[in-house]
């Protein structure tokens, strides 16, 4: 994109003769695409990339009002002049789709719910003694609630991330948002059997759909992987469906496949009656039974089966070795050996660490935190219990997950340990969370989506900080009204934090909108409500003002049924409105049978302190048909006629002030024709009477029909 002048050079856009703005390379031009080992993020590249020597630097400048912004480049000193470039770029805001909106959505609900973090203030849960008290349930099923929307959420999407995320999100709740030891073993089986979907499904469906798949020679490594994972069921099943019955009733074999058989279906029933230790105390024994010399037999298959039900055994009675050397992942090896070698022996961080080391040295994870690794690095700073690195890599994969994941950590405890080493130059470890929630409420903020903006203003309302209250402020200030719901919700939040001043604004901005759709009541009360009288004052003349031109009410029933006293109005619109009551009962009264009660009440506005001078030459024209036209001369006393004459004194004295706004109303009054036919004007022309085309012409006219009124009155007397 190019900024250039025109054909001379010498136009207005002359000074951006030199501002080129690149753009980036299309992602589908590059095969591969770049992450920054640091943060794991996409790394983007200009087709035509800036600084090309030293002597520039790259500056950025941000939008405030939405999340682009542009780089440029800038010299490091005079002596160094460049062409000025420019390069756009945009950050990452909240993904536009309906499911990914109501995820947000539902992870607000949760967030709603759980309330102020600091009521739950409880233990390392998982590494310490548990606690379960309904606020530790509440954060546990927190997590799991997280998870369980993530999991929906991915179901109608294909973002790899978001898998990583999950993957993620279930060790946390394996580890520290558990309720008892036997959920997380649960959970843990649940994380790994998720994370990368072993053993794989064509490789089970080969083994268990040969002809004997008891036979087959990968049968028994299927058995092991299912054990280590801890599916028992499939391992019964598969054990069940593999024909390994010899038929011989007295079969040694047969009885001590029939009994792992029996092993792995109790497994679930003896767990959740709280009953681990029973059923491998039964796989012990029959591991112990299998070392007599009687199992054995000369058949090589029948010992190496036997081997094989051994190896077993003592995988799910936690032979540490066996254990690990029958796994293949140091997250399966982390899973079992919590699971089946020191269960009951409770859990602690020191604990822990020593399994995860146990775990990574026979199965070293990947050495890349990017990539597909990435996840694996994130699960163990979760269990080793960093949790700065851990908020780290979710906010990577899903800002707003982070921001409701972090308020679990701050719920947990787990940032205490960081608050505590944080002094003047990291003072924005105090409130790790806060800035999570805080930066996904602005990003909602952004979106103009209506519920996410609903969500953004909640959470900000929620996190009740002094930042948080000036953010609403501005924001509700600027807040594009649409509809009463639109202005009733702004006046909601504006009342819940006493943001006086703002709902104030909000009626005066409301009052605007109303005005230029024509609602007049409407904007008056709302400006009355946002206690801007000074608008209600203006807007009030502006109606006597056009009903003054037009000779005539305003075609407005709302305001005229408020003259009537039909609807009620608040007291300030009531006084402010006056005069054009005042006007109205003019217009009622100017017939010929109650001229006089209409004369009083023209002077009545004429004698009024607060009438702004421009109305008063207006006014005035229309006393000329009860000066000028015989049928009516007899109205005014001479008391009337000498205020007359003070009026227009008053009104020369002081016409400085008012002058041309005076005069480009009387001009707009003569050319519009008038109302009914008791206008002023109406009445002038049917009886062929001249009207004053300038208010000289008026005051000149005025004064030659009262003196000669004044004169003829005086010589009737005498």
């Amino acid at each position: 994109m190019k900024f250039s002048t025109g054909d001379n050079g010498q136009d207005k856009d002359d000074d951006l003769q030199m501002l080129d703005i690149p753009e980036l390379i299309d992602a589908d031009s590059e095969s591969d695409s770049e992450t920054d080992s640091g943060t794991s993020l996409p790394i983007e590249r200009f087709s035509n990339g800036p600084l090309h020597d030293k002597a520039t630097i790259l500056q950025f400048q941000l939008n405030p009002n939405n999340n682009t912004g542009m780089m440029y480049e800038s010299a490091r000193s005079a002596i160094h002049p460049q062409e000025v470039r420019l390069y756009e770029f945009s950050l990452p805001g909240i993904e536009d789709s309906p499911q990914y909106h109501n995820y947000l959505a539902q992870l607000y609900k949760n967030f709603e719910f759980l309330g102020d973090a600091s009521k739950y203030r409880v233990p390392l849960i998982g590494l310490v003694s548990q606690s379960n008290t309904q606020e530790t349930r509440n954060l546990n099923n927190a997590l799991n609630y997280i998870t369980e929307e993530l999991s929906r959420l991915i179901d109608q999407s294909d973002d790899d991330r978001l898998y990583e995320l999950l993957n993620i999100l279930k060790c946390l709740n394996a580890v520290y948002f558990i309720t008892n030891e036997n959920d997380r073993c649960q959970q843990l089986f649940e994380w790994i059997n998720m994370a990368d979907g072993e053993p794989d499904l064509e490789f089970a469906r080969d083994i268990m759909e040969s002809a004997v798949p008891f036979q087959h020679g990968d049968f028994w490594a299927l058995i092991v992987k299912l054990v280590t994972r801890g599916l028992f069921n499939e391992a019964k099943n598969a054990l069940e469906q593999s024909n390994y019955t010899t038929g011989d009733s007295e079969s040694q074999l047969d009885l001590v496949l029939a009994d792992m058989a029996a092993i792995f279906g109790s497994y679930n029933e003896m767990v959740l009656k709280d009953q681990f230790g029973e059923w491998k105390q039964q796989a012990r024994e029959l591991k112990d039974n299998l070392t007599h010399g009687e199992f054995f037999s000369e058949s090589t298959g029948e010992n190496l089966t036997i081997k094989k039900v051994y190896q077993i055994l003592s995988i799910i009675t936690g032979l540490r070795e066996t254990l690990l050397n029958s796994c293949d992942s140091w997250y399966e090896a982390f899973a079992a050996l919590l699971s089946f070698g020191i269960r009951e022996t409770g859990q602690d961080s020191e604990l822990m660490a020593k399994i995860l080391k146990l775990a990574t040295t026979a199965h070293p994870p990947p050495v890349s935190s990017s990539g597909s690794g990435a996840w694996e690095r994130t699960c163990i700073d979760v269990i080793e219990g960093n949790f700065l690195k851990v908020l780290r890599s979710i906010e990577v994969l899903d800002k707003p997950t982070v921001a409701y994941v972090s308020r679990l950590f701050e719920a947990k405890g787990f940032l205490d340990q960081y608050k505590e080493h944080s002094n003047t130059h990291t003072s924005n470890l105090d409130d790790i969370s806060g800035y999570f929630l805080t930066d996904h409420a602005l990003t909602c903020l952004e979106s103009g989506n209506q519920a996410l903006v609903a969500m953004g203003v909640g959470i900000l309302s929620h996190l009740g900080t002094s930042l948080s209250r000036s953010t609403i402020a501005n924001y509700l200030c600027g807040f594009d009204i649409q509809t009463n719901d639109d202005l009733e919700w702004a006046l909601s939040v504006a009342a819940k934090l006493e943001l006086t001043s703002v709902a104030e604004t909000l009626y005066r901005v409301a009052a605007q909108k109303s005005l230029r759709a024509g609602r007049v009541l409407e904007s008056l009360t709302m400006f009355s409500r946002g206690k801007d009288v000074s608008s209600v004052k203006h807007n009030c003349w502006l109606v006597f003002e056009k009903a003054l031109l037009d000779g005539c009410p305003i075609n407005d029933a709302l305001i005229n049924d408020v003259v009537t006293h039909t609807i009620e109005a608040p007291p300030v619109i009531r006084q402010c409105i006056a005069p054009y009551a005042v006007l109205v009962e003019f217009y009622n009264q100017r017939s010929n049978d109650s001229s006089r009660q209409a004369v009083l009440k023209l002077f009545n506005l004429l004698k009024f302190p607060h009438l702004p001078k421009k109305y008063s030459p207006v006014l005035v024209a229309n006393l000329l048909p009860f000066i000028t036209l015989e049928s009516l001369a007899r109205l005014l006393t001479l008391h009337e006629l000498i205020m007359i004459i003070l009026i227009i004194d008053n009104y020369e004295t002081e016409k400085t002030l008012d002058a041309e706004d005076a005069e480009a109303l009387y001009t707009i009054a003569v050319a519009g024709g008038g109302g009914d036919d008791n206008d002023w004007r109406v009445r002038l022309s049917l009886y062929g009477a001249e009207i004053p085309q300038t208010v000289a012409e008026l005051v000149t006219t005025l004064r030659k029909r009262i003196a000669a009124q004044v004169s003829s009155t005086f010589l009737e007397e005498v």
